[in-house]
């Protein structure tokens, strides 16, 4: 029995590639077919399934956000933040993951979740927009574009909806459990 605790994009491309029984432990509950439709995002960062952790206050940003400072909403749920966020998918920049694992690393596990995930483009498009995206490409942007989403049939669509339907042996969850020590 394999133990992985966080059930969250990463803990479930993990779980999804790992062979044997597994046991996923997560801190929060499973939520509610509310957290599957998007219009409903604001209403649930700040509940019980967000850890709702917040910056300092800042001296140089957040300066019109009351005490200039920001919430992280954080998922405490079934399926991590990317229940709690607007369904956008991007890579990041390869700086933020230089420190743990290599670009051929973080691509290979990019390629897993492009792969299993329903990725899309948005389908809003503007005059503005399109000329913010040429602009950002003229200025050597490489990965400058329009938002990719995760969404399938109009509703969200995360890691954990891929480890859960579309997986031969999904696994064992343990949920509401604060794992204290590893």
């Amino acid at each position: 029995l394999t133990n992985l605790v966080g059930s969250g994009s990463s803990g479930s491309v993990i779980a999804s590639q790992l062979k044997g029984k597994i046991l996923l432990v997560e801190a929060g509950g499973k939520g509610s077919f509310l957290f599957n439709v998007p219009i409903f995002q604001p209403l649930i960062q700040g509940t019980s399934f967000d850890w709702t952790f917040s910056s300092e206050p800042q001296a140089n940003s957040c300066r019109a956000l009351e005490n200039s400072f920001s919430n992280w909403p954080s998922g405490k749920i079934l399926g991590g933040t990317h229940k709690l966020n607007n369904m956008v998918y991007h890579r990041g920049h390869r700086i933020d993951y230089e420190d743990f694992m290599s670009q051929d690393e973080a691509e290979k596990y990019f390629k897993i979740v492009e792969k299993q995930a329903e990725i899309s483009k948005g389908n809003f498009r503007s005059i503005v927009g399109e000329s913010f995206v040429a602009a950002g490409l003229e200025l050597g942007f490489d990965d400058f574009n329009f938002t990719n989403l995760t969404q399938k049939n109009g509703r969200r669509f995360t890691q954990i909806n891929v480890l859960l339907e579309n997986l031969d042996n999904p696994p064992e969850i343990l949920t509401n459990a604060f794992v204290t020590r590893i």
